[in-house]
């Protein structure tokens, strides 16, 4: 728009498949404590498109950044793959018309999968300077989630890295898997994500353990709990792991009858409710659903889990961490880098025995819960918003010299 470029503020357009209030994984995180630590910087603005689901409104405002939002196509299982393709469309020409209406100069693309079309079209008809940003392994994911499309999502991941004229890895083990592939990027750096410690924090506000335990749904519960949480979205094939917790809490409750799980998150929990029934753990194990409270959840637990299959940073391992929680994290993606196994967390292989292992010799020794928390605490202070959004804002005002 011609006051924006009179007033000399430049337009950064973010595309991301989902975004806030209502989606709150990692990209959507990153997103957001962008936006946030960034409102000062005299010359960059942002702006979002994203897709909505029905009952959400076509544009929300954060932190005066606005998202516009298209309404995304249901997927039907017998045209999957269809529909997929068309949303990709959709969304990249959603993204052109906002580029075009609001002066755009770089374009921030949030994963290079479904979003990787709007990307490739914004650099190649608009000469936009591209930004991808990798916050997992997209190509595995995607090609795990639809199958039948693996060579598209093959094909799009690396165009779009190719183009790109940087490209962000969230994490060090991210960035190596991708040069094994010999992708010619022209700038590959990694930043690492944060955490927000002024609202994930050791002290603060927090919840009788009973009356945790009571919204979860267990009613019998023992007189001094451990509880156990696990904090992640449900997605289909369990890619956070809830089926491992569930299976190594079958494993502990035999033995420590007074060890509780809860578990939290946005998604269908019938397959998990279904599985809870079937290892006969139903009175140890709730369930709570998506909470906007998490921070104060984490303050009542005793442990937390993440045993994921895939991750990409691992956010809430973090935020686990920053709230003096000891974190059992399978040794997947970003884990490994926050981790240092037996010092301020424990690392596991992806098995429900190794799991359930790690998990009583933690209930059983109180020093070591107390000592990977005070450790844990320290190493959630290194990673910080602002040491992101700093080394980000470089990024783009080097693009628009």
């Amino acid at each position: 728009m011609i006051g924006r470029a009179l007033s000399g503020i430049e337009t950064v357009l973010h595309i991301i498949y989902s975004y806030f209030p209502f989606y709150t994984g990692g990209r959507e995180t990153v997103i957001k404590e962008l936006i946030s630590n960034s409102r000062w910087h005299p010359r960059i603005s942002h702006l979002v498109v994203s897709f909505r689901r029905p009952n959400e409104p076509r544009r929300v405002a954060l932190r005066g950044i606005y998202a516009h939002r298209i309404l995304r196509i249901p997927t039907m299982s017998v045209m999957s793959s269809l529909t997929v393709i068309l949303n990709m469309l959709l969304l990249a020409l959603k993204s052109l018309r906002e580029a075009q209406v609001n002066s755009v100069r770089i374009a921030h693309v949030h994963n290079p999968g479904s979003e990787a079309i709007a990307g490739l079209l914004l650099k190649k008809i608009l000469k936009l300077k591209l930004i991808v940003h990798v916050h997992g392994y997209v190509e595995e994911e995607h090609s795990t989630l639809a199958p039948l499309l693996r060579p598209l999502w093959s094909y799009l991941y690396r165009a779009c890295l190719s183009k790109a004229d940087v490209a962000i890895f969230i994490h060090s083990h991210i960035l190596q898997h991708t040069l094994k592939k010999k992708i010619a990027m022209r700038k590959p750096i990694v930043i690492t994500p944060g955490v927000n410690s002024k609202k994930f924090h050791p002290t603060g506000p927090s919840y009788l353990k009973h009356r945790l335990l009571r919204e979860a749904g267990i009613e019998e519960m023992p007189q001094n709990p451990i509880i156990v949480a696990h904090i992640a979205t449900l997605r289909g094939g369990f890619v956070k792991g809830q089926d491992l917790s569930l299976k190594a809490a079958s494993i502990v409750t035999e033995s420590l009858p007074h060890a509780c799980f809860i578990f939290v998150g946005k998604g269908d929990q019938k397959d998990l409710r279904r599985l809870a029934s079937q290892l006969h753990v139903g009175d140890h194990v709730g369930f709570l659903g998506e909470r906007r409270d998490i921070p104060e959840i984490l303050r009542s637990v005793d442990i937390v889990l993440h045993p994921s299959r895939y991750e990409g940073f691992g956010i809430s391992v973090l935020e686990a961490m920053a709230c003096g929680k000891p974190v059992i994290a399978t040794a997947v993606g970003g884990a490994k880098d926050i981790i240092q196994g037996g010092v301020d967390g424990l690392l596991i292989y992806r098995s429900e025995v190794e799991l359930a292992e790690n998990l009583i010799r933690l209930i059983q020794n109180r020093k070591l819960r107390k000592e990977l928390s005070a450790n844990a605490v320290i190493k959630a202070r290194r990673y910080g918003w602002k040491r992101m959004t700093k080394k980000i804002l470089e990024i783009y005002e080097e693009a628009l010299r």
